[in-house]
């Protein structure tokens, strides 16, 4: 059965825990296992394409710990050992207060409500990816800059986090500088400890209270999104993608009863964080500079990442220009076909021995368009009045006869 992830991308077992750590071996072991979420969101792997990095991995390594405990409102940087150790306690009193449970509409006499046991992972995961021009700030800035400005990247992740699940009780941070982007792991719980009456004693029981934002958006729209912001123009392939999945979300808002915002959450915190970040820096040289350099690359990355298909659909086009070309062929065809049979009509209606229809003939090839018109377009029909009229020896019809002749020489064979 398909768990559901409110809009979070990992649960909380025990693998995933592991896996938060940077700095331990479980999380080498994961990467090695399943790959890294910022190289899948920022430089999807295509067979045998070999795609552009704006960053190379383990050009974003920082100094020192990189996970953090978040206690009574404050941030206090951890060892890795000691954010698993806390949470393995955390998840040890839940399940000795009966696991995760919820609440029913009926009441006991006390006006307290029933409670339910209630399948939910106590910890769940959300992974935040920074901006990639972020990134590439990140890896040019020295190991000092880094160690100090990595605890105020943290306070800002925190608090954009709260803003987006004001309900929720974030407990950890932690920073992945591994791959060729930035990004955060978000640990939060949705369960509050609650004291209840239980046969006439007080007991905690950690009751959900389910405030996760449903997930409408993946990290693959986020991304298309947050490039077309930045102003680059998306493949056509990448557009589609991103109009399907906004469509998605808009035909899901109009149909739920729950109020969602008009731009997906996922999509309007991304944006926060970049113009948060953005403010960081005294002069927006470095942000726009690196920006520039971002849609360089965007180019690049699209070229390398469609390459076959814009050769399929060169091909596509050449052979479409080529149906409709066969088509105007053929219309012409038609009627130069006709024309001939026209021609070929009145000829033979005309007796060349007959002096009057020589004269016909003479003075409708010297006043008459149309009937020039006609015989070059009826150059078979054309060469047969030619032959005829070639060994007359009358003056008019031998220059008559040249000119046609002249004319003839000049119309492309259809033979």
């Amino acid at each position: 059965m398909r768990i559901n992830r409110h809009g979070l991308s990992g649960g909380g077992s025990q693998r995933s825990v592991e896996h938060s750590d940077p700095r331990s071996k479980e999380h080498r072991n994961s990467k090695l296992r399943k790959g890294t979420w910022g190289e899948i969101v920022s430089y999807p792997k295509l067979e045998g394409v070999p795609l552009p990095r704006f960053v190379e991995p383990g050009a974003l390594t920082t100094p020192g710990n990189l996970c953090w405990l978040v206690r009574d409102g404050l941030v206090k940087e951890a060892h890795g050992e000691a954010m698993r150790e806390d949470f393995h306690e955390f998840e040890r009193r839940v399940e000795l207060a009966g696991g995760p449970q919820r609440e029913q509409s009926k009441k006991n006499k006390l006006g307290e409500p029933y409670l339910q046991k209630y399948k939910v992972d106590v910890h769940k995961r959300n992974t935040v990816a920074v901006p990639p021009w972020f990134s590439r700030v990140w890896a040019s800035a020295p190991s000092n800059w880094r160690e100090k400005g990595k605890g105020e990247l943290v306070k800002i992740i925190l608090r954009l986090a709260r803003e987006r699940w004001p309900e929720a009780t974030i407990r950890a941070v932690t920073l992945h500088d591994d791959t060729s982007n930035l990004h955060f792991d978000i640990w939060a719980t949705e369960l509050m400890a609650k004291e209840m009456t239980i046969r006439k004693e007080k007991a905690v029981r950690y009751v959900t209270r389910n405030v996760f934002q449903s997930g409408l958006c993946g990290p693959g729209t986020m991304y298309l999104q947050a490039k077309k912001d930045l102003g680059h123009n998306l493949h056509p392939v990448d557009e589609q993608k991103l109009r399907k999945s906004l469509e998605m979300y808009a035909v899901h808002r109009s149909m739920t009863k729950k109020e969602l915002p008009e731009v997906p959450a996922e999509i309007a915190f991304a944006r926060k964080l970049d113009a948060t970040l953005a403010k960081l820096f005294k002069t927006p040289d470095i942000v726009n500079k690196t920006k520039v350099e971002y849609l360089a690359h965007c180019k690049s990355l699209d070229s390398a990442k469609y390459a076959t298909f814009d050769k399929i659909d060169e091909v596509k086009n050449k052979s479409l220009e080529l149906n409709v070309m066969e088509s105007d062929f053929q219309e012409k065809w038609e009627e130069v076909a006709q024309k001939e049979k026209e021609l070929q009509q009145l000829l033979d209606q005309v007796l060349i021995n007959d002096k009057p229809s020589l004269d016909y003939i003479i003075g409708r090839w010297e006043k008459s368009k149309s009937f020039r018109e006609n015989f070059k377009l009826a150059p078979l029909a054309s060469q047969k009045l030619v032959n005829s009229l070639r060994y007359f020896q009358d003056p008019e019809l031998k220059k008559m006869v040249k000119e046609m002749e002249d004319v003839l020489a000049t119309v492309p064979s259809i033979e």
